[in-house]
């Protein structure tokens, strides 16, 4: 036995038995202190203390799951929607599918409530005046609501200003 857990009154006693308990916990409880404000003692979890945790009922918060975005983006040459000449999938929250700039794509969208003819370029370009039609076609659901968007462009230019990076793939 230590001296370290030698109780006061027994110091000149031949009896060796243990100290009180109440000593030897203020003794450890001394010196876990000691040790924590050196910052030398790991954290000790609950369960690994010997303390069982304490389960309180709390209120129930619902989780809302962003409005799903999956949508069908579809280029046609021509002024009808079919023979299909490209095609890409684009995924919303979190941003994915096929098509390669689907985070920017997404977020342009957002910005304009979803109109994809609201997400051209920034800057203005000037088109030729050259007639080669192309249709596009966007078929899915957009933040929860079904959408079926159909529309022919008089060549890629056109398309490029109205739309931006949506058809860019």
């Amino acid at each position: 036995m230590s001296r370290l857990f030698r109780h006061p009154t027994t110091a000149g006693r031949t009896d060796t038995g243990p100290p009180a308990r109440p000593v030897r916990l203020a003794v450890i409880g001394s010196v876990l202190v000691g040790l924590a404000i050196a910052g030398m003692v790991a954290t000790v979890t609950p369960a690994a203390a010997g303390v069982l945790p304490v389960v309180v009922d709390a209120p129930t918060v619902p989780v809302v799951a962003a409005p799903m975005t999956r949508l069908q983006l579809m280029v046609a040459e021509g002024e009808s929607a079919g023979p299909i000449a490209r095609m890409s999938v684009l995924r919303c929250h979190p941003a994915g599918g096929t098509h390669p700039t689907a985070s920017e794509v997404c977020a342009a969208l957002r910005l304009v409530d979803g109109e994809p003819r609201m997400t051209g370029t920034p800057v203005a370009l000037a088109c030729p005046m050259i007639f080669d039609p192309v249709t596009v076609s966007v078929v899915g659901t957009l933040d929860g609501q079904r959408v079926d968007h159909r529309r022919t462009y008089p060549n890629p230019c056109v398309l490029l200003v109205d739309t931006g990076a949506l058809f860019e793939f």
